[in-house]
């Protein structure tokens, strides 16, 4: 590959000896009007173009922040990736141990930054560790604005790249992306700066630029694995685009003649491929040295994907979850490996029905109004706002429905000037992510590339609708072809649910929601009712309207009533429920929550309890963790000593009880009517939470390891 630097795609004409492409006429006449601008009027473009930029990373912020406001849902109660990933991130935190999860080995990047920023939450002494964990994310997925646009500006043109920072900006799974703590924020991240840093290196053929997007694609793997496969990608795109600049500077008729093989291996750029696999493998050896250290097994990343496939086509899944737990960690991606094999081997046929025995389902699944889908088909909100942010969320959808279908007649367009042969690595990342959807179990966070290829295409054809259309016109099999795309894209995605009955439905369902709230502020328990049995006749299905009215049966004391509604459910605001019910009949133990899915306490509703029996207008229920930092207080004296002054050897110092120690400090703990504990004056904590001491049983002793730091 030649080293010299390319002209612009700004300032040249793309031929093929000497002929201008029918395709790529309609770029063009905007060649032609930024030839024609005037400095000044360039300058002016420049600075607008900069100032948007900058209004969208602060309206993106913004709406984030505001989004972290109105979010019940905290990491620490979490049974599902978060609380995994936040224990473990705060076990290394306070411990210096890293500890792979029960189950399977998982990627570590996130963990890590996790773990960083609760490390700095530890030093400071008076700041959330989720806190600034969110806001990391926060400032990772803000960054991710300017460079969505500066990659859509590379491929297509200005305005594209001024719509698809918009769209990054305001919509609303990225603008709830990093509120969680999952893995995808960071994934997210390093998958636009490998894309953007790539098509940089295109432009300007400066070899720093190729070894970034392989160091950032490297770092995306560590956050999800399915980013290395990307690495096969990267190189089909560096062949293509080397044969793209080789043809575009050998225009001379008297060039000499080669074979076909010999023109292919001349368009293979090893140095480039080169330097992003070393780059890549930078960052990925480290971990899979440290696997082969701890496992004695070759394992890249993690374990996740051969473990799933084989689960997947296993026919008693759940047999399978027990025959992989009495395995020790390292043997089992190898036992799933082995036994897959085998099962091909015995039976291809029925091997491959079983692999796609859910694809069609899984793909339908794919084109559906996400925001919608949670709000109006769930059977619980599961903690999410999204009762507090259903305008953005609807928006959301309705953005969603437009760049995909817009995105997906793009793809189908003519290639363009400027796009070179990106399309070829855009539909890698697409098919694969898919694909790979309709085999395993599908999440909304895991269709973040395909939604970032649309957004980009999607982009690119809003820019310019008018002129899109005229191309797909005159090119006759594009256009039949972006036409089948997006009826398909319609037709699946109108026909999945019944949308106007269901919004109508959702929406006459929450004015009831919203009677009742109104009606229960005012202790109109008897109207609350009423309202409350309007929306469950519209909406049965939502666990939560259940809740809510339990809430409206235990005001009036009619608990057995309120008892029998909830049944045997499950969900965040039934706990609460449960939770008051067991307070007000004096019974403890049935207070503290017992539920098995610790995601249904949040923090905020149980800083809301007061020890002293008095009641709160809205019941919360019990909680025996008090303040996202507790667990570092489970751990041992030396660890103690990072946060408290040295001539405190523990925050339990000054309890007014015998017997027992301070909620914070315990490995296990039980809830009763106690005294506060005598935090230090000057500790922020003091202010910030209101702890309970917790008195032992006397049978009961207290363990030199907490069970949570022991190795699993």
């Amino acid at each position: 590959m030649r080293s010299e630097t390319i002209a612009s795609p700004l300032s040249d004409v793309h031929q093929t000896h000497g002929i201008l492409l029918p395709m790529q006429t309609h770029d063009l006449s905007h060649r032609l009007t930024e030839e024609a601008m005037t400095p000044g009027s360039e300058r002016r473009q420049r600075w607008f173009i900069a100032a948007t930029v900058l209004l969208l990373m602060l309206a993106g912020a913004a709406l984030r922040i505001w989004f972290a406001s109105v979010n019940q849902l905290q990491p620490q109660f979490s049974p599902a990736d978060d609380g995994d990933y936040y224990q473990r991130a705060l076990r290394f935190a306070t411990t210096g141990a890293y500890i792979d999860d029960f189950w399977l080995i998982r990627p570590p990047l996130h963990v890590f930054l996790f773990a960083l920023m609760i490390r700095i939450s530890i030093i400071l002494g008076n700041i959330d560790g989720i806190w600034l964990i969110r806001v990391a994310q926060t400032v990772m997925i803000v960054l991710t604005i300017p460079m969505v646009y500066d990659l859509a500006r590379r491929l297509f043109q200005p305005r594209a790249g001024l719509i698809a920072a918009a769209i990054t900006a305001v919509w609303y799974p990225l603008v709830e992306l990093p509120v969680h703590l999952f893995s995808e924020p960071t994934f997210f991240f390093f998958l636009v700066l490998h894309l953007w840093l790539l098509i940089w290196w295109r432009d300007s053929r400066r070899w720093y630029l190729l070894a970034g997007s392989g160091l950032a694609l490297g770092l995306g793997a560590l956050a999800r694995s399915p980013t290395l496969y990307g690495a096969p990608f990267v190189l089909l795109w560096l062949v293509l685009e080397e044969r793209r600049y080789r043809r575009s500077l050998d225009t001379s008729a008297a060039a000499p003649a080669l074979s076909l093989v010999e023109r292919w291996r001349s368009y293979i750029p090893l140095r480039a491929m080169a330097i992003v696999l070393v780059a890549c493998a930078l960052m990925v050896v480290p971990w899979t040295i440290r696997n082969y250290l701890v496992y004695e097994k070759i394992i890249l990343v993690d374990t996740i994907g051969p473990v799933n496939l084989w689960l997947h086509v296993e026919k008693y899944p759940e047999k399978g979850v027990e025959i992989l737990k009495t395995m020790p960690q390292g043997e089992r991606q190898v036992f799933a490996v082995n036994d897959t094999m085998r099962m091909f081997q015995a039976d291809p046929v029925g091997f491959w029905q079983l692999l796609w025995r859910n694809a069609w389902f899984h793909f339908q699944h794919i084109w559906k109004a996400q925001f919608l889908e949670d709000m109006a088909t769930k059977r619980s909100y599961y903690g999410r706002p999204l009762q507090a942010t259903w305008p953005l969320g609807v928006a959301g959808d309705l953005i969603w429905f437009a760049f995909t279908a817009t995105g997906l007649a793009a793809l189908a367009a003519p290639i363009g000037r400027r796009e070179g042969a990106f399309r070829w690595l855009a539909l890698c990342w697409l098919l694969y992510t898919i694909v790979a959807m309709m085999i395993m179990h599908i999440e909304p966070r895991y269709l973040l590339p395909v939604w970032l290829i649309l957004i980009l295409y999607g982009a690119w054809w809003l820019s310019n609708p008018m002129t899109m259309l005229r191309t797909l016109w005159q090119q006759r099999w594009h256009g039949l072809l972006a036409l089948l795309m997006t009826a398909a894209f319609l037709g699946l995605s109108l026909s999945y649910r019944n949308y106007p009955e269901l919004i109508q439905r959702t929406a006459t369902a929450e004015m009831h929601r919203a009677a009742a709230a109104q009606a229960f502020a005012a202790d109109d328990y008897d109207r609350a009712r009423a309202e409350l049995e309007q929306a469950m006749q519209t909406h049965n299905g939502l666990v939560d309207q259940r809740a809510e009215l339990a809430f409206a049966l235990i005001a009036q004391q009619q608990y057995d009533a309120a008892q029998e509604l909830m049944g045997n459910r499950d969900s965040q605001r039934i706990a609460l429920a449960r939770g008051d019910i067991a307070r007000r009949q004096q019974k403890t133990e049935l207070a503290r929550p017992t539920s098995t899915r610790p995601k249904s306490v949040p923090v905020k509703m149980c800083r809301r309890w007061h020890c002293n029996g008095s009641a709160p207008r809205r019941p919360a229920a019990w909680c025996s963790v008090m303040a996202s930092t507790s667990a570092i207080f489970r751990a041992s004296p030396q660890v103690r000593r990072l946060i408290w002054p040295k001539t405190i050897a523990s925050p339990t110092a000054g309890c007014r009880a015998r017997d027992g120690w301070c909620c914070l400090c315990l490995s296990r703990c039980k809830l009763a009517a106690c005294s506060p504990c005598a935090w230090p004056a000057a500790h922020p904590n003091r202010r910030r939470y209101s702890l309970r001491y917790v008195p032992m049983q006397p049978t009961q002793t207290r363990p030199n390891r907490p069970p949570w730091l022991a190795r699993t």
